[in-house]
């Protein structure tokens, strides 16, 4: 009994450490830039405030325990490590909810739910909170399974939905079905069927009752809060997801007679979802998104050389291409090299804003760069507010800090910096630029703070881009500084795309 239990757990722990092995590359080799565009939408604060909002709407623990995890992502190492260890607990489980189904070890079919929620995150407004959740609920049904009793198992079950729903939103249904499947198949008890059915009761009048009194849609209370950043639109592979609880319990009834049938069946299956989660994985790696993810946690780090080298495989989209540009600029090789590059004119300097956060961002970072503070600012700010969860960013926020602490806005930047010193990662620049708010000096002796202090704009005017032209601004930034290289290749290479290389000469010659 001992030996064959110690083989039991030796074979899972063997899966465990070789899919954990396997994802833990995949995350850290390829999918970084995505791991890191979902953390820095986000800000995990831990104060009684912020924790308590998550925890007054329905989803609260899976929604901290999800934006725990994400926090992680903003260093490369450490986002790969807990994400996958994330992913190797929704294998376990459900491996041992199959195992208690069907009785087979370390199945095929577990899977199949990890491949849909690895695919579920490739979407650019998923949440780690799903991923959680869908682990917790079936958590909650493997505790369920250790109540033999009659009033225990009756008080868990009604206890565990509502408090369910509460504590990880909508996919306590997962949990509610695998219990009525439990009854049905395995315990085969008439009295707890009507129990279940008294839950299932329970857990829509909890929906109603939560969309009665909070502030959300009834869809919103039936597909999760936090599930999603934008819930309008529900990805179908989140059907799949749920769905998959389902299939286990309509295969799981079937005599041993169809058993070969159906195990055949099944291995068709994952075989297909694994071979078409792996055609996903590569197309999403080399990806017009993906690529200008994994530039823009580059550009994040300051490595231009890392961005220069992913734009070498050729820019595959408007953003990646302003990345690239603005990588050539800061390595001083933009005049040179920036023919090499597939062009889209002016846009591939500066890109369009669709009044979006993802299209603020590389705005954002260019006018910083070139010394334009109010723009970059202005263009921070709109990032984190047209946030489609209404969230915070972290990186935003660190930024207005920076821009403020750079203009000598040091009350402003003391309010910025107050709110990142309540998170992890945040914590030790706010500390940093609270000291140097203290001793003014250090500020111009920073290599980048200082630097951006002599090349930004000395006086006031109005920008306004109906009627002022982005060369224009580029060009006094280039004129009032001669150390500001980057403003004046900027201006040379945009005035080359338009066309207009005699005013290039006759800028040239007023600064000289």
């Amino acid at each position: 009994m001992i030996k064959e239990l110690a083989k039991k757990i030796d074979k899972t722990l063997a899966i465990a450490l070789v899919s954990w092995i396997i994802l833990f590359i995949y995350f850290y080799v390829y999918f970084f830039g995505h791991l890191q565009f979902l953390e820095q939408y986000q800000l995990l604060l831990y104060t009684d405030d912020y924790i308590g909002g998550l925890f007054s709407r329905p989803g609260g623990l899976s929604d901290f325990i999800g934006r725990f995890i994400t926090q992680f992502c903003y260093a490369r190492l450490t986002g790969a490590i807990v994400v996958a260890l994330l992913f190797i607990a929704t294998l376990l489980s459900s491996a041992k909810v199959i195992e208690y189904f069907t009785g087979r070890i370390c199945s095929v079919r577990a899977l199949a739910l990890p491949t849909l929620l690895l695919i579920f995150l490739f979407n650019e407004y998923a949440q780690m909170s799903f991923v959680v959740a869908i682990t917790l609920a079936q958590s909650l049904f493997l505790c369920n399974t250790l109540f033999k009793g009659k009033w225990g198992y009756s008080i868990f079950l009604f206890t565990g939905t509502i408090i369910g729903y509460w504590l990880i939103g909508p996919a306590s249904m997962v949990y509610l079905l695998l219990s009525i499947g439990d009854v049905i198949f395995k315990r085969k008890n008439d009295r707890r069927m009507v129990t279940c059915c008294i839950a299932a009761a329970l857990l829509f009048i909890v929906i109603f009752l939560s969309f009665r009194l909070l502030p959300y849609r009834l869809h919103t209370m039936i597909w999760g809060v936090d599930y999603i950043r934008y819930s309008a639109e529900i990805p179908l592979v989140m059907y799949g997801c749920l769905a998959i609880p389902i299939v286990i319990l309509i295969e799981a009834h079937y005599t041993e007679r169809y058993r070969s049938k159906i195990e055949a069946l099944w291995g068709w299956s994952i075989g297909f979802i694994v071979c078409g989660g792996i055609v996903a994985l590569n197309y999403i790696g080399a990806s017009q998104s993906e690529q200008f993810k994994q530039m823009d946690y580059w550009v994040r780090c300051g490595r231009w050389d890392k961005v220069i080298k992913t734009a070498e495989k050729g820019p595959k989209s408007q953003l990646a291409l302003v990345y690239t540009n603005l990588a050539l600029g800061m390595e001083g090789q933009l005049i040179n090299r920036v023919g090499q590059f597939p062009q889209l004119g002016t846009r591939g300097l500066l890109n369009d804003w669709k009044r979006d956060c993802i299209t603020a961002i590389p705005l954002a970072e260019v006018w910083y760069r070139m010394g334009n503070m109010n723009t970059g600012l202005r263009y921070t700010m709109e990032a984190m507010e047209a946030n489609t969860d209404f969230e915070k960013s972290g990186r935003a926020l660190e930024r207005m800090a920076e821009i403020n602490l750079i203009n000598g806005d040091y009350v402003v930047c003391k309010k910025y910096c107050h709110i990142l010193l309540d998170s992890w990662f945040y914590k030790k620049k706010a500390e940093k630029m609270l000291a140097m708010i203290e001793k003014p000096e250090t500020i111009d002796q920073h290599p980048e703070y200082g630097y951006m202090r002599r090349v930004r704009y000395e006086g006031d005017f109005i920008f306004n881009k109906y009627k002022f032209h982005p060369e224009e601004a580029i060009k006094h930034l280039g004129m009032q500084n001669a150390e500001n290289r980057l403003a004046r290749d900027y201006y040379v290479v945009w005035m080359q795309m338009a066309q207009n290389e005699k005013r290039v000469i006759q800028d040239d010659e007023q600064v000289r």
